[in-house]
């Protein structure tokens, strides 16, 4: 019989994780992880565990019922749907996936902000190299990918550039780039803890934003660290240095 222990064991496997990246992201020794996948998940992690692999809860447990919570940001188990013919004219395989440099990429789902909520976009999905995930610790289950909403981060991060965010690092680092919520509205900005509480917000483009001080009162989420973004070149190598963008 298909416990969660295999179940779990199967996820980690999907996800490219070990039991003791798991025990390392859930503060456990890689034993406990090695007991749960041997005799299955304790009730009192089911939620956890269910959450930071993206699943149901009630999947994992029973097996019944949908497996995940939002489509699966893990690439198709079969390389021959991540590349193309690049001397055919009609590439084959899922058009979306043609940017797969790497059977064992991951990909992001692109979520939005509707209130105080994150929505998944459907069918939406920024790749990025496992080695990113690995070099950093991370589980690509806690990561999720967006847009930049505006210029407040130019010229490092530009209006509309891709961003990958690491949910499960929320605590406010000094220096660090964070996604929030503020009043609804998604906003990137630097962090710098400060006495009291309060929270300085600082933006790249101090010509135009401002720092803001926030108390603990204020309505503020921190979403996570925002670990990847991609941008574009300013200026194009014919230009003119004296051109003006």
């Amino acid at each position: 019989m298909i416990s969660s222990g295999d179940r779990l064991k199967t996820l980690l496997h999907d996800c490219h994780l070990t039991p003791s990246d798991l025990a390392l992201h859930r503060n456990v020794l890689p034993q406990h992880v090695n007991n749960w996948i041997r005799r299955g998940v304790p009730v009192a992690r089911l939620d956890d565990i269910a959450q930071l692999l993206c699943v149901h809860t009630r999947w994992l447990r029973t097996g019944l019922g949908p497996k995940y919570r939002f489509p699966p940001p893990f690439p198709p188990s079969d390389p021959q749907e991540m590349f193309f013919d690049q001397d055919c004219t009609n590439p084959l395989g899922n058009p979306a996936l043609l940017a797969a440099s790497r059977d064992t990429d991951i990909q992001l789902p692109f979520h939005r902000p509707l209130g105080n909520q994150l929505l998944a976009v459907e069918n939406l999905y920024l790749r990025l190299p496992l080695a990113t995930f690995e070099r950093l610790s991370m589980a690509p289950g806690n990561c999720v990918a967006m847009t930049m909403p505006d210029n407040s981060m130019a010229p490092r991060i530009q209006a509309g550039a891709a961003l990958a965010i690491d949910r499960s690092l929320k605590t406010p680092t000094a220096g660090h780039t964070y996604a929030l919520l503020l009043e609804g509205e998604l906003c990137i900005r630097t962090l710098y803890p400060m006495t009291c509480d309060a929270l300085r917000l600082r933006a790249d483009n101090l010509r135009e934003y401002a720092d803001e001080l926030l108390s603990a009162e204020e309505p503020i989420e921190v979403l996570g660290w925002v670990f990847w973004w991609a941008t574009l070149q300013r200026q194009r190598p014919d230009s003119r240095e004296d051109e003006k963008e």
